[in-house]
């Protein structure tokens, strides 16, 4: 009796931790845009020291899943260059949309963004037009 209850006690256990499939989300909730932006003042430009910082300026896809009652978010964002940087002693804790408009023809650049318990992290997917690219 103590084996099988310590077997369903063990399988309990482990689909509860399990972790769910991803969840596709709404792109249009303000949230993930919202993230976006958290991620462009804490992780994307952290090290920005010269030139224009990137800014999110389209969502593409959004999803979430859920550990242990946690639940994780990942966005994918079109980022561009936006008219503010430490070339105007702006730093990366005052980005924001108002203050940041789109730098048109600016670098663009696809990001995946997380956010794992709390703690959001950035990683360059790909650069859709490269910081170096001529402008006409």
């Amino acid at each position: 009796m103590l084996g099988t209850s310590l077997v369903l006690f063990m399988l309990f256990t482990i689909c509860r931790s399990a972790p769910t499939d991803w969840i596709e989300e709404n792109i249009d909730e303000e949230r993930h845009m919202g993230m976006a932006w958290d991620a462009a003042a804490t992780v994307i430009n952290k090290n920005v020291r010269s030139g224009r910082f990137m800014v999110p300026k389209k969502l593409m896809e959004a999803k979430k899943r859920t550990i242990n009652d946690s639940t994780d978010y990942e966005v994918i964002a079109l980022f561009q260059e936006g008219w503010c940087g430490p070339w105007e002693k702006n730093t990366v804790e005052e980005i924001c949309e108002s203050m940041c408009p789109l730098y048109h023809g600016g670098a663009e650049a696809i990001y995946k963004i997380n956010s794992q318990a709390g703690q959001l992290s950035a990683v360059k997917v790909e650069d859709v037009i490269p910081l170096d690219a001529p402008t006409h």
